[in-house]
């Protein structure tokens, strides 16, 4: 019984320290990035990782894979005539997805068309902001996670996010909460935005349990996949551009 105590308390650390390091090293990137300006290409290399990942994953159709090249398209002839209502669009099909939880190969790939749409919009707006807001997104889930395995307790929605706590799950809303007030958010715009953190975790982590699967890839080790680091930034950016 003790030598099983020590061996799972030697794949936690392991497992921590495994996270600790891997976050480091992204969290580099992404400074990399900042300091270089080198945003464009760090939105190039998310974009295709990611739709590498729906592909292994078979969540994308020939079909929506025409469409979102459509709309990539569109965008770059008719910019901001077209975004802004590329916006209501996502969200509707978001919550779509929630009530009938069908179409994942088809509504997913256009959610995430529209994403990238929205972080380019952003990124020629105010880079800063972007940055910001990745940041906020990072912070939130790394505070999930520690939150939630060291105090534990009960589970919000175990059918659908197996490991999600109340405790870390109010622990990072109360963070990010705290943070969006710093950056001079109003309390309304602050509550709406933390909210989306864990809304869109347990989005895609309902899109991870209908394909059946636990992570989108291993690209980023321990971490998961790419969009496995970005599932609550996405409805976060949707949102944030919704609002102001």
């Amino acid at each position: 019984m003790l030598l099983s105590n020590i061996i799972k308390l030697r794949e936690n650390l392991d497992l921590n320290l495994n996270r600790v390091v891997i976050g480091f090293l992204i969290s580099t990137l992404i400074f990399f990035t900042f300091f270089f300006k080198l945003e464009l290409i760090l939105l190039l290399l998310l974009i295709l990782l990611t739709f590498y990942e729906l592909y292994i994953n078979k969540i994308v159709n020939s079909i929506s894979f025409i469409l979102s090249s459509f709309i990539f398209i569109m965008y770059f002839f008719l910019g901001s005539l077209l975004s802004f209502h590329l916006i209501y669009f996502s969200i509707f099909l978001i919550l779509f997805l929630f009530i009938f939880q069908k179409f994942f190969d088809f509504i997913v790939p256009i959610i995430l068309t529209i994403f990238f749409i929205e972080i380019h919009k952003l990124i020629l707006i105010d880079r800063n902001m972007f940055y910001l807001l990745l940041l906020v997104s990072f912070i939130n889930d790394t505070s999930a996670y520690f939150i939630g395995k060291n105090l534990g307790g009960k589970l919000i929605i175990p059918s659908i996010s197996p490991k999600k706590t109340w405790s870390g799950t109010l622990g990072s809303f109360s963070i990010t909460f705290i943070i969006l007030i710093f950056l001079g958010f109003s309390l309304f715009h602050c509550f709406l935005l933390s909210s989306s953190l864990f809304i869109g975790d347990i989005f895609f982590s309902l899109v991870k349990r209908k394909v059946n699967i636990k992570d989108f890839s291993n690209l980023l080790n321990s971490h998961g996949g790419i969009l496995d680091r970005l599932d609550s930034f996405i409805l976060l950016i949707l949102l944030f551009k919704f609002l102001i």
